[in-house]
């Protein structure tokens, strides 16, 4: 260096100072001509494992390097063009593969090149930095992120979901199976288009607009596949970094079975699964949301009998019928239940039009047949409407109870028929009666049963009592309907038989209840009542009522039952027989042992000649098929006379005694 510096007549201190640098330099510096190495600095000994400058000026460059490098190019083929660039451009910077002298190790060095010109004469200065632990630490780093993306795609395709990755100009670089699945590209053919190209035209503003958060929550829009045809999806963003980039990850999931599913469920909510129509629930959601004018209600004429005769198929299928007939003739058709269909008019025409159309619409259905197998029949039809009401289906509802109740063809609901205040009553006494129940509060009075024969009493009729919250007695008249029509009637018959038993239990008296035909029709009432009488042991004393006036239609039913407690020791009595049309074909087929007549006929026999004939042929019938006669209603001393002189052979009213609990 000293000898260098010398020959080119360099001042001293220019060559103390760039020799001051130039040793303490942490990188290898090399001058060298076209002769090779003419000097190095100490670094540059340490790197390439040489003892001192002599052995390093004196060693061949070609020893410094492996005879290929990375690229498979000879490495002095390759250091010869890198140095011609340096002669030629100044400088020549490039990445190099160099060997140590002492021990053959390869090493990666990062080489500047760099021509110098003193006093006509070009040198080469090499700075050489030893990069092998950037180079592994590069290659760590390259592992580890193919290894990332690696997992990250084993991620994304490991996903129900589609997932879209974009990069800052939203250009799709990465797409999972599941997407390219949903769109129906290919994995070519999805790679860099644009966000907006999933995007279906009515839902790319709602998607621009939603891009612009950074992590988007879930929402719905429409995307579109690559043959054009679009889809319902939950579509969720957010932005970010992964292998030193900005990236925004979009995860998509297809709602069509979903929305399809919803379809099927509201249909299944809303819409009649027999005739299609709409229901209830879905004309009331149409009231409450588009304020019709008027409301019409058509209900079927004894469409029970016609299940119960023809069976539930053949009645489906008249309803089916009927709704394809009703469809020809009006909009807005609705099957709100059962045999009831409703029609809405939004019109505001006045309402005599309103009633001619739906007059028009009636006569028209009674006109039609319907076909069941090879027969016709024609179908009977009351009508309910309500016009321009808030409750605007229960009024209509209440119009056809009108109708029905009246025997008329068609009701039009007034406000001030009172028909709301009757139904908040009965709900009222609904509401009692199941508290009743709860709260124990139905109870047993007993009316006594005075013989003719020993002028004493001689039996009790048990009879059922409620008793409300503030302890008024309610009577029978009061709740029983109520009872029979919201089905509490069954649980009633079974606390009356099961006090009345308790009761006489301990007792010698001869006791009665009485049963509907439909407690006698429910084989568990039967079953319950049968228990009783046994777990107390009264069976023996205790008659069953059957009530005449309800009519015994199911002889069968009404024989087994009377066979099963006769043979307990019970006995049966015809209740009200008098009343209305009485059977004595019932008294003949039945094997009962007591007639109460009816009270209608008693209470007015010591006044009405024709009471007293009638009484009086009972009477006698009963005593020649050999039975017993109770005459109800015995309120005074003349009705107590004459029943006595008629032969009947127990008294039972308030004059011979008033119920007592």
């Amino acid at each position: 260096m000293e000898n260098l510096f010398s020959n080119l007549d360099l001042q001293n201190e220019y060559e103390e100072l760039f020799h001051a640098i130039y040793e303490s330099s942490s990188d290898a510096l090399m001058l060298l001509n076209e002769d090779g190495f003419i000097d190095c600095n100490m670094t540059a000994l340490s790197i390439f494992g040489l003892n001192s400058k002599a052995e390093f000026t004196s060693t061949h460059p070609g020893k410094l390097s492996p005879t290929h490098q990375s690229n498979g190019k000879p490495s002095m083929e390759l250091a010869n063009y890198y140095i011609g660039q340096a002669f030629k451009n100044h400088t020549a910077h490039f990445e190099w593969i160099h060997q140590r002298y002492d021990t053959q190790q390869p090493f990666f060095a990062d080489v500047l090149l760099t021509s110098i010109h003193i006093k006509n004469k070009t040198i080469i200065q090499a700075t050489v930095r030893d990069i092998t632990k950037q180079k592994e630490f590069q290659t760590k780093l390259k592992k580890t992120q193919k290894e990332a993306i690696y997992s990250f795609e084993m991620l994304i395709n490991s996903t129900i979901e589609g997932i879209l990755i974009f990069n800052e100009d939203k250009e799709c670089i990465r797409a999972n199976k599941e997407a390219r699945k949903l769109f129906h590209y290919t994995k070519k053919e999805i790679k860099d288009k644009m966000a907006l190209d999933f995007i279906a035209p009515e839902s790319r503003a709602l998607v621009k607009e939603m891009l612009l958060n950074h992590d988007q929550e879930g929402y719905e829009a429409q995307l579109i596949k690559n043959d054009g045809s679009t889809f319902p999806a939950l579509v969720r963003g957010r932005d970010i970094h992964f292998a030193g980039k900005s990236i925004r990850a979009s995860a998509i999931m297809d709602l069509t079975k979903i929305k399809e599913q919803e379809e099927k469920a509201l249909s299944l909510a809303y819409f009649d699964h027999l005739t299609n129509l709409p229901n209830r629930q879905k004309i009331q959601i149409e009231i409450d949301a588009n304020n019709p004018y008027a409301c019409a209600i058509f209900n079927i004429n004894s469409f029970r009998e016609i299940n119960d005769f023809f069976g539930v198929d053949i009645g489906d299928n008249i309803l089916i019928q009927l709704a394809q007939a009703m469809r020809h003739l009006t909009q807005n058709l609705y099957h709100i239940g059962g045999d009831e269909f409703a029609i809405l008019f939004y019109t505001t025409s006045n309402k005599e039009t309103i009633k001619e159309i739906i007059l028009e619409i009636l006569m028209s259905l009674q006109s039609q047949t319907f076909h069941i197998h090879n027969e016709t029949i024609k179908l009977h039809m009351n009508v309910g409407i309500a016009f321009d009401t808030q409750k605007l289906l229960n009024h209509a509802d209440i119009a056809l109870h009108q109708a029905k109740e009246q025997k008329v063809s068609f009701a039009i609901y007034e406000k001030n028929n009172k028909i709301e205040d009757i139904y908040k009553k009965n709900i009222a006494m609904a509401t009692a009666i199941h508290e009743a129940l709860l709260d124990n509060r139905i109870i047993c009075y007993y009316q006594p049963i005075v013989s003719f024969k020993q002028e004493q009493i001689k039996k009790y009729e048990s009879l059922v009592r409620m008793i409300d919250k503030d302890g008024k007695v309610i009577p029978p008249i009061e709740f029983l309907p109520i009872a029979k029509k919201t089905k509490l009637y069954s649980q009633i018959t079974l606390i009356v038989v099961q006090k009345a038993c308790e009761h006489f239990a301990k007792k010698e008296d001869e006791f009665s209840i009485n049963l509907s035909i439909d407690d006698i029709n429910d084989p568990y009432i039967i079953q319950k009542i049968i228990q009783i009488i046994i777990e107390t042991d009264t069976a023996k004393r205790i008659v069953f009522e059957i009530l005449e006036t309800e009519g015994i239609k199911n002889y069968d039913s009404v024989s087994n039952f009377i066979t099963q407690v006769k043979a307990l020791g019970a006995k049966i009595a015809i209740d009200d027989f008098g009343s209305g049309y009485s059977n004595f074909e019932h008294i003949l087929q039945l094997n009962i042992d007591y007639i109460k007549i009816d009270g209608s006929l008693v209470k007015n026999i010591a006044t009405n000649q024709k009471h007293h004939i009638i009484v009086e042929t009972i009477v006698n019938f009963a005593k020649k098929i050999g039975l017993e006669t109770i005459a109800e209603f015995v309120h005074n001393e003349a009705v107590y006379n004459s029943i006595k002189a008629l032969g009947v052979d127990y008294s039972q009213g308030y004059y011979t005694g008033k119920p007592n609990p």
